[in-house]
C-alpha cells in the first residue's frame, strides 16, 4: 500500500480522472445526442455514401437539380418524363419492286371456292374428288407452284405439278394439287396457293 501511495502524484491522479471523464462523456454524448444536433459541420467530407442512406429516404424533393447522373438510377426507379414534341414526317420511301407472283388464292378444300385471290377465281378450280384440285383457264402460264395447307388440322403433304401429268385432271389443266393426310389418303383440306 505504501508503494502505491509513493506513486500517487497529483499529476497521476488528475490524468486518471481526466481519462474517466472523457470516456464517460463520450459514452453519454453517443447515447444522448439531442435531436437535429448533427449537421453539415459535424460530418466529414464524403462520410455519407449511397450504402449508408436508408432505402426510399431520399426523394426528388430532397435532391438538388442536376446533381445526379443517369447512372445513379436503375430502370423504372423514376417516373417517365413528359413526351417530347412530335417529329416531322419523314420523306416518302422508294417504291418497292413488283412481286413475282402472277396469281394467288385461298381455296376452300371442301368446295373449291376461291377467296383472298388475285388472277385466280373459283371458275379456275375443278375439285375432282377428295383432296384433288385441277386449275385451268388461268390468264397466265404458271411456271412454279407453292401450296400451304391451312392450319390447324394435322400434317398434310401437298403434291403439286404443272399440266395434266399422270393424274385424273381433265385436259387443259395447268396446275394440279393433291393433298394427302398423315396416313397418305387424299383428303379435302383448305389451302393457300401461289403461282408464278
Amino acid at each position: 500500500m505504501k508503494q502505491i501511495r509513493k506513486r500517487l502524484t497529483y499529476a497521476n491522479v488528475m490524468s486518471s480522472i481526466a481519462v474517466f471523464m472523457v470516456l464517460g462523456g463520450a459514452a453519454v454524448a453517443a447515447t444522448q445526442l439531442p435531436k437535429n444536433s448533427v449537421g453539415t459541420k459535424q460530418l466529414k467530407k464524403s462520410a455519407v455514401t449511397k450504402a449508408k442512406i436508408k432505402k426510399d429516404a431520399v426523394d426528388s424533393s430532397k435532391v438538388q437539380a442536376g446533381s445526379l447522373e443517369a447512372s445513379d438510377f436503375k430502370v423504372g426507379q423514376l417516373p417517365a418524363g413528359p413526351a417530347g414534341p412530335k417529329g416531322d414526317k419523314g420523306d416518302k420511301g422508294d417504291k418497292g419492286d413488283a412481286g413475282t407472283a402472277k396469281g394467288y388464292a385461298h381455296v376452300n378444300g371442301a368446295t373449291g371456292v376461291v377467296t383472298l385471290a388475285s388472277n385466280i377465281a373459283t371458275a379456275n378450280v375443278n375439285h375432282i374428288g377428295g383432296g384433288a384440285y385441277c386449275f385451268s383457264g388461268l390468264s397466265f402460264t404458271p411456271q412454279n407452284v407453292v401450296v400451304t395447307p391451312e392450319s390447324p388440322g394435322g400434317n398434310f403433304d401437298p403434291e403439286v405439278g404443272i399440266g395434266v401429268g399422270p393424274s385424273a385432271c381433265p385436259a387443259g389443266t395447268q396446275v394440279r394439287i393433291f393433298l394427302r393426310n398423315s396416313a397418305g389418303s387424299l383428303t379435302d383440306k383448305s389451302f393457300f396457293v401461289l403461282l408464278n
